[in-house]
């Protein structure tokens, strides 16, 4: 039910709620699915519509409560409760209307630099966004980096803040197939010096490879031809003529295995650099710093933390 609407003396008939807390100032969030969240002092009357409420009274540290009041024409009603005050975290995360009302929006999107944050293809901020969802529809939540692929979710109004979180540099990042490719990556990060040094090592030293491995398969085809004649001779002198053809060819054969051995070498060192160069650098990216994120909200909060409460994420 809208504010306007609920909190207004209409032609319809109205009554007044009377609250009472132990704190000074609380939340009330009337309705289930359609919702209004009012902030509240202690002592506060406030005039309604006649009919039928679900509340949730709210403060930043305690679980809601759930209660329902019918009003009526012409009444007055008072509703009263002691909020827990030994609790002193602010879960982010839980249910509870009032920190949906201090954030001020629905969902919190969180990334890493340079990343823009877009619902419905509108690009609504960088690295941090708070967003006031539809009700009843789900919207395309998405993260942009430069360099890398865009990441799509689908998200939709719920009773807690959802916190969405993506970071394109995290460890935990889901890695394509194309990225398993030597120097994809330093393609994706714009390194394209290395790139190409990566790429044309890996062609050249895979050609030789092929190249060396081609030659010694023709000599070791050769050296086993000479093999079997040599245990199948009929004659001794046969037999000592291929013998020492044989070894002859077996020495010829040794160059070419070390050429082959040297180039495929030459193939894992790239590959194993390419390798360590991902490593290095998913090490070298410093990790997404949760704590600034909670220092962005900490002013929406900053009457609760006086008192000695903690924000959770």
């Amino acid at each position: 039910m809208p504010l306007s609407s609920v909190f207004a003396q209409t032609q319809g008939g109205s009554g007044s709620i009377y609250f009472s807390f132990n704190v000074d100032t609380a939340f009330v969030q009337f309705g289930i699915n359609k919702t209004t969240i009012q902030k509240v002092a202690n002592n506060d009357t406030l005039v309604v519509k006649n009919g039928f409420y679900h509340l949730h009274l709210s403060y930043p540290t305690n679980e809601d409560v759930y209660l329902t009041l019918n009003v009526l024409k012409d009444s007055l009603y008072e509703v009263s409760h002691e909020f827990d005050l030994n609790k002193n975290s602010i879960d982010l995360n839980s249910k509870n209307a009032s920190i949906r009302y201090l954030i001020g929006g629905d969902l919190v999107a969180l990334s890493d630099s340079n990343t823009k944050i877009k619902l419905e293809d509108s690009t609504i901020g960088e690295e941090f966004a708070i967003i006031d969802l539809e009700k009843n529809s789900a919207q395309k939540l998405s993260f942009q980096n430069p360099e890398y692929f865009s990441k799509h979710f689908q998200v939709s109004q719920d009773e807690s803040v959802i916190f969405k979180e993506h970071y394109f540099h995290s460890e935990n990042q889901s890695v394509t197939f194309l990225e398993f490719i030597p120097s994809i990556s330093q393609f994706k990060r714009k390194e394209y010096v290395k790139t190409g040094l990566i790429l044309g090592s890996l062609i050249a030293s895979t050609s030789f490879f092929l190249k060396f491995q081609n030659k010694f398969s023709d000599k070791k085809a050769e050296y086993l031809s000479i093999r079997k004649q040599y245990l199948n001779a009929d004659t001794e002198s046969q037999a000592l003529l291929l013998g020492d053809l044989m070894t002859e060819k077996a020495e010829k054969l040794k160059p070419h295995n070390l050429r082959r051995n040297l180039s495929l070498l030459g193939v894992l060192a790239v590959l194993g650099f390419d390798v360590y160069d991902k490593i290095r650098y998913k090490q070298k990216v410093s990790p997404p710093d949760q704590k600034k994120f909670e220092l962005l909200l900490e002013p929406n909060f900053e009457q609760y933390i006086s008192i000695g409460a903690t924000l959770k994420l």
